[in-house]
């Protein structure tokens, strides 16, 4: 018990002797990591408005708890359209037929407004009661052919010495993806993500006013969260609240891009091929 403790005290000291850049970064990184897990369970577990009604008594805690809601639908969105961007990318370049046959369906489904399906979506999903769902599936769309497109192009620059390499050392299909895909991808995957992360915000001034897209005399409330919050303020012309929730998301999307992104972009440099 005695040595645990010690340990644990030592790690404490080497935490504090990190460079000041350093410790800043993990001051931020840390906080922002437990408020995005954070996020995503209360996106989950549906408890949106009443963890927005507790905190509305207080009009900054209720902007904070709304983009605290908006971050964690957008969190599950991108895990989601990670996984399916990646794995339709590499789907599509497996080979000349595959490219030529999903590459000009995936562009229309790309020049399709996910909007004009979101009424259907929106309806669909209210008469399960899944009105969190019907959110995230529209940031999913909104990231997921901006990402695709961008990891096929990461595909298509891959030298033909790596691919011919592959073969040399006859890799497998696991060792394939892992020693030559992901790194090719990397950069892009890390570019895609940035904008598709910010597309999110935009669209969840739309994604989260759930009453517009149902008929007049529904009962179904808006989602908690950033966008409906802002909406709202508009809607009540009340000019504090407003600008009170935009400065908040600038805040959101600041810390998470000079804290998170701007180190992948950096760390994902090593991964282009010259």
């Amino acid at each position: 018990m005695y040595q645990k403790i010690k340990k644990l005290g030592e790690s404490i000291r080497g935490l504090y002797s990190l460079p000041t850049g350093k410790l800043l970064y993990l001051s931020i990184l840390i906080p922002t990591v437990l408020i995005a897990f954070f996020a995503v369970v209360v996106a989950l577990t549906g408890g949106g408005h009443e963890f927005k009604e507790e905190a509305r008594e207080i009009p900054m805690l209720g902007i904070l708890a709304a983009a605290v809601q908006t971050f964690g639908r957008i969190i599950i969105a991108y895990i989601f359209a990670v996984i399916f961007s990646v794995t339709l990318a590499i789907f599509t370049v497996r080979s000349p037929r595959t490219e030529k046959v999903l590459l000009p369906i995936i562009d229309i489904l790309q020049s399709v407004p996910i909007l004009a399906f979101f009424p259907i979506l929106v309806f669909l999903f209210v008469q399960f009661g899944l009105f969190n769902l019907a959110a995230i599936v529209v940031f999913f769309f909104t990231m997921l052919w901006m990402m695709t497109f961008s990891l096929i192009g990461g595909l298509k620059i891959i030298p033909r010495e790596i691919l011919s390499m592959s073969k040399v050392f006859n890799f497998s299909k696991y060792q394939y993806i892992r020693h030559i895909i992901i790194p090719a991808i990397t950069p892009q995957l890390v570019t895609a993500s940035i904008l598709a992360w910010s597309q999110s915000w935009n669209i969840a001034i739309v994604a989260e006013v759930l009453h517009t897209y149902l008929p007049v005399g529904s009962t179904v409330r808006d989602l908690p969260g950033i966008g409906s919050e802002l909406v709202k303020a508009i809607t009540d012309g009340n000019t504090y609240i407003f600008l009170a929730a935009v400065t908040v998301m600038i805040i959101f999307i600041a810390i998470i891009n000079i804290f998170i992104w701007q180190n992948l972009l950096n760390y994902a440099q090593k991964f282009r091929f010259e």
